[in-house]
This record gives C-alpha cells, structure tokens and sequence, in this order.
C-alpha cells in the first residue's frame, strides 16, 4: 500500500511539475511603438497567464522617453538639462538629475576604457567637418585645415567634465560641447527594461534606433533572437544571429558603412576619431558589442568602432568582452571576428 501511494503521488508530482513548466512557458506577447530621440522604438514583452495587462504601460513607455529625450538629453531642446550644461559658464557648476549624472560617469568610465576613442565632446570636431548641427554649411562636408583641426581638439576631451555625485552637480571646465547621443538611447532601453521590470514583466524585447535589451524567453520557451545586419550598403542581410537563451542583456552596433561622404575623389567616414581630428580610415565596417547594460553596449560600440580592427580585437579579449566586428577583406568582401566571448549567445 505505501509503495503504491509513493508511486501515486510520484505520478501526480511528475504530472504537477509538467503542468508547471507548460503554465511558465505559456502566454502572451504586447507590443507598443513609436518615435523618440530622431528615431523609432519598439517594445514586446511576455504576458504569463496569471499576470494581467497593466493599463497604460505603453503609455508609460511613451512618457518615459519623451522626458529623457526632451528634458533630459536633447541638444536640441533648448530647455533640456543638458543643452543648459552646454550654455554653462566654464568652471559653473549645475545641478543635474542622477540620470544625466549616471549617463555623464558612464560617458567618462568608456572615454578612459578606450584611450580616448569614445568621447562625448566631439562635437566640434563633427561640425569642423561639416556634418554636424552647428556645421558652417549644415550638410556640407569639408576638409578643415590642420590649424582648426587643432582648435578644435583643444575644445574636447570627457575629462573636461567635472562630476560631484554627493552634490549632484557637473561642471565643464573648458568650452567643450557636451552630445550624448551615442549612449542615450542605450539608456533609454535600460530605463525601459526597467519599468517591465517594476511591472512584474521578465521575458521582453526592446529596441531603440536598433540598439536592444532582451530578457527571458517567449511563449513556448524560445528565445529571442537579434539579427546582426551585414555591412551592405545596398541591402539590409542578416549576417549573424544572437540568441538570449534566457538571458537578460543589451546589444548594441556602430557602423560607417552607410555613414560616409566623397569628397576629391576620396570616401570619408562620419566617424571621427576624438583622438586625431580626423574620420577614422580602417577597415572595420561595424561593430557589436553585448553587456549586461544596453547604455555601455552602445558607448562601446562607438569607441570600437574608432579603435578599428586590431585595437577593437585586443580590446575583446583583455576584458572577456562579447564583441562582433565586420570588416572589409580585400579577398572576399567582408570577414568577421567574434571574441571568445560572443561566441556563446551565436545562433548562427
């Protein structure tokens, strides 16, 4: 009799803990969408079964990045926190929220990581070049001269950002001009992730501009899966797939393959290189880069796209990074590397 009731309730647990798996594994995708930061957003999270919609969460979404790009970190904007910082007095210190706060310590964190290459003062180097807001002739390239060139790279540097965390304030202590928009939008997707995360949601795909934060799995226990485009200019091929496997991480790209201009019989890319002056001249096409924040993926992208191949490489593999570069090979048309690292989120 004990021996038939063990294996009837064995039976019954089995049966339970199926049932379970089935339940966990079951519910339903939400989407919402729409536009922020000059670009468009998207968002589809898991609904479980025992978890109601909450009312207004796209909504949520759409008061969230206004906010962060309108008062926040917009250079357009004229009343936003950061465009305030930029008409700052040198050496003035501001009140700032914690979230240009946190977003300004990154931006310097990545500058140092990568020597340099990743800088958010830029952008007078950017409008020396004629593709940038404040350009002489807005959309008109040129080749400056060594002398503004020079001038220039005296009106950059992260380290000219003055950070008091105990009392919130940043200060700039030269005439630097301050542009966050290669990190904001990974914030942006992080700040997201975490709202979901405060709702109770844990499975979700978020994407801004095409930088990414995924978490758990879709109904079915899929995976989701991000496709890394390949570097054609004239299509838009899937050149690798990511896959989460349950994980919850960002995932960010740079690139200069469709970002360039010719100018006396030369291509030039639109990235520069903080560190000469000058657009970078290697041959790597783009760059992905996986970290737990979506914020730091995207600073990094950036940064290794103007290290370029051999640097962005030896990068990967000093600080165990998930990194996937594409680069120009004269014998085949592209190549690709994928540090140690990457190789366990590949699908293909």
């Amino acid at each position: 009799m004990f021996r038939r009731l063990l294996a009837f309730t064995g039976i019954w647990g089995l049966l339970l803990a199926v049932g379970l798996i089935w339940f966990a594994g079951s519910g339903t995708i939400r989407e919402a969408s729409g536009l922020t930061m000059g670009t468009s957003w998207s968002a589809q999270w898991v609904v479980p079964p025992w978890q109601g919609r909450p009312p207004g969460l796209a909504a949520e979404f759409e008061s969230l990045l206004e906010r962060l790009d309108r008062q926040v970190f917009s250079t357009w904007a004229a009343e936003s926190e950061l465009s305030r910082l930029n008409s700052q007095p040198v050496g003035t210190a501001m009140p700032v929220s914690g979230e240009l706060l946190e977003v300004l310590r990154l931006s310097r964190e990545i500058s140092s990581l990568t020597g340099g290459a990743f800088d958010v003062t830029a952008g007078a180097l950017v409008n020396l070049w004629g593709f940038g807001p404040d350009a002489p002739v807005a959309g008109s390239p040129r080749i400056p001269g060594e002398d503004e060139i020079r001038e220039a790279l005296n009106r950059t540097g992260a380290d000219r950002i003055e950070l008091d965390e105990s009392a919130s304030t940043a200060i700039r202590l030269a005439d630097i001009y301050i542009d966050l928009s290669a990190v904001a939008k990974g914030y942006a997707v992080d700040r997201m992730a975490a709202l979901l995360e405060e709702r109770g949601f844990d499975g979700y795909f978020l994407e801004i501009g095409g930088e990414l934060r995924i978490s758990g799995r879709k109904p079915g226990f899929q995976s989701w899966l991000a496709a890394l485009e390949a570097p054609d200019s004239e299509a838009f091929d899937i050149y690798a797939v990511v896959g989460n496997r349950g994980e919850n991480f960002g995932i960010a790209g740079s690139g200069s393959y469709r970002n360039f201009f010719e100018l006396e019989g030369e291509r030039w890319s639109h990235q520069i290189d903080p560190r000469s002056g000058r657009p970078v001249r290697h041959e790597l096409a783009a760059a992905y880069v996986i970290d737990p924040s979506a914020a730091r993926a995207d600073a990094l992208a950036t940064g290794l796209m103007v290290l370029g191949l051999a640097e962005s490489r030896a990068f990967a593999e000093r600080n165990d990074q998930p990194v996937y570069l594409i680069y120009a090979d004269d014998d085949s048309g592209w190549s690709h590397y994928a540090s140690p690292a990457f190789t366990r989120y590949q699908e293909r």
